[in-house]
């Protein structure tokens, strides 16, 4: 009997982690295996080296699969790096009402036709990863959260867009393929980050989660129990072993066992009477330095870190946003007073994050290090749960998954032909890609119905667009 299985894939630039859960019905994670494995061909979350990156994904997968007792062959896999932008946009569309009537019942189309007229503008070179609805207006009445059903005449929708720089992520997935693994779906790791470190209160009341990881830093930001930012800062540990690596004239990899072993951001008076040995770089000599200096060259490069962060969290009042405060995690959150570092540069409550809700080799992934591969299995369950739809978003060249991340009665009105009901769209997906029950498999049927209905809307937008044009005077000869 084939085991079921669901599969993350977190590829980072210091380590690639694979994390394997057994397929069930309850609300724990069933962890069966683990590979981690130090990264190779990948430089700040983005792909530099295929053929590197592929051995060490493998490695990785090879490792999970032995301990788990069995071969897996998909996987969801994190995205991160500076090629990903996020934004919140606003879409709006009139509903059309019947003859003698005012007003409309909102319709899981009107609701999709939102969605579109917000996420229409995107530039050729970038794919919508994510599409992740904030909140809906009618009529002007802001803070509705379901629409659907409701009577009105003009609907707004407030989405958050994520997209990424299509090469970007077809080297993602030409990495996956040369491993052996289908990548079912990518998935922004920051907000499969969040899923794995705080609860729906937290993010009901406001909180930012940071994963501190070698080459960069992800930022969620959710307030109102909805995702407000998402942002990828270009800082990470990495950045701290080189400074010592710089500072101490030691090679990278002995300025990394320095950090690991023996950093922190605070020097007690302890540290001032012990000594490191430190090996220069080149002739190999060896000197003695107080163990104090590492926090006087660890300290300045946090403190830029967090203040970054806060900067590119974009919160106008941070305190009355985030009255759940901060949840640091990733190995960089590690260091000794990071969590205190932090609190005093944010001015609010923060705490240090690991997984939650797992159990079988829970020993194995409980430490911020695993935070974002057991996100991203925590994610794919809530999805299933919820019957989310996965669809092939158009401009999307190659048959893995993006997410649109609405319910599928909304999501599957414009993915499929006009005539064709929304109980067939649902029926199309057999349940077996991500194999626990209820759950809809990450369906590539779809793809040639998104890209007919997405050239149906363009052909039928670009009149309006050309008569905008000649109003405005844009029209050049």
């Amino acid at each position: 009997m084939k085991q079921e299985y669901i599969a993350g894939l977190d590829i980072g630039t210091t380590k690639i982690c694979t994390v394997i859960v057994r397929a069930s019905g309850g609300e724990m994670l069933d962890i069966a295996g683990v590979g981690t494995v130090p990264a190779r061909g990948v430089s700040k979350g983005t792909v530099v080296d295929l053929k590197q990156a592929a051995l060490s994904i493998t490695e990785s997968v090879q490792a999970a699969s032995h301990m788990a007792g069995f071969a897996i062959d998909r996987a969801l896999v994190g995205v991160t790096g500076t090629h990903v932008e996020a934004e919140n946009r606003r879409g709006a569309v009139t509903v059309g009402a019947a003859q003698n009537e005012s007003a409309a019942s909102i319709s899981e189309k009107d609701i999709a036709r939102a969605f579109e007229s917000a996420a229409i503008r995107v530039a050729p070179d970038r794919e919508i990863l994510h599409l992740v609805p904030r909140s809906f207006a009618l009529d002007g009445q802001r803070g509705i959260a379901s629409p659907l059903g409701m009577n009105a005449s003009r609907l707004e929708a407030e989405i958050h867009l994520v997209t990424a720089a299509s090469n970007s992520l077809k080297n993602v997935i030409d990495c996956t393929h040369r491993a052996g693994i289908e990548a079912q779906a990518l998935v922004l790791e920051p907000i499969a980050t969040s899923e794995a470190v705080c609860s729906p209160d937290e993010r009901a009341l406001g909180v930012a989660i940071i994963d501190i990881g070698g080459g960069t830093s992800d930022i969620a930001v959710f307030c109102d129990g909805a995702l407000h930012s998402s942002v990828i800062v270009p800082v990470g540990g990495n950045h701290v072993t080189r400074d010592i690596s710089i500072g101490l004239r030691t090679p990278f990899e002995i300025a990394e066992r320095l950090k690991i072993e023996s950093g922190g951001l605070t020097a007690s008076p302890k540290d001032k009477e012990q000594t490191l040995e430190i090996v220069s770089a080149g002739g190999g000599e060896r000197t003695k330095l107080p163990r104090a200096v590492l926090a006087k060259i660890i300290a300045p490069r946090m403190t830029e870190l967090f203040e970054m962060a806060r900067d590119a969290m974009h919160c106008d009042d941070i305190r009355r946003q985030l009255p759940s405060g901060i949840i640091l995690t990733g190995g960089g959150a590690l260091l000794p007073g990071a969590v205190a570092l932090a609190q005093q540069v944010f001015g609010l409550p923060v705490r240090l994050g690991q997984p939650v809700g797992v159990a079988g080799w829970a020993d194995r992934v409980n430490s911020p290090k695993f935070s974002t591969a057991v996100g991203l299995l925590q994610y794919a369950r809530r999805l299933q749960r919820e019957d989310y739809a996965f669809a092939n978003l158009p401009g999307n060249g190659d048959a893995t998954t993006r997410i649109w991340g609405v319910p599928l009665d909304i999501a599957a009105a414009p993915l499929q032909q006009e005539e064709a009901p929304v109980a067939e769209a649902a029926a199309d997906i057999p349940a077996a890609a991500v194999p626990t029950p209820g759950g809809a498999e990450l369906s590539k049927n779809i793809a040639p119905a998104v890209s007919q209905n997405w050239q149906k809307l363009s052909r039928a937008l670009q009149p309006l667009l050309d008569r905008l044009r000649k109003l405005l005077g844009l029209d050049v000869e």
